[in-house]
């Protein structure tokens, strides 16, 4: 409701002047916005990807290192499974 409300307000309310005056002067080509030309690389363009570049190198081998512990945590947890179902095993088969 409140919404509703809010929205009746806004169509009912009248236009604000200093907008209406700035588009007075204006032609319809002049009020668009103008469009966006591609302009050639400068330094700073070129150094913020070199320095992005680089960070996203770090990033991935930080990530590829920590895949490989992850890894290397599995294949440890994996084996001393089953290295204590074989204790196990032979203690169950040594008793008489």
């Amino acid at each position: 409701m409140l919404l509703y409300a809010s929205k009746l307000s806004f169509i009912v309310m009248a236009p604000k002047p200093q907008r209406i005056r700035r588009l007075v002067g204006t032609t319809w080509q002049s009020a668009m916005k103008k469009a966006r030309t591609m302009s050639t690389e400068t330094d700073t363009e070129s150094s913020m990807k070199d320095g992005f570049s680089k960070y996203a190198d770090y990033l991935n081998n930080l990530n590829d290192k920590r895949e490989r512990v992850v890894k290397a945590s599995r294949d440890i947890t994996m084996n001393s499974k089953k290295v204590i179902f074989q204790v196990h095993r032979y203690q169950i088969c040594r008793c008489p």
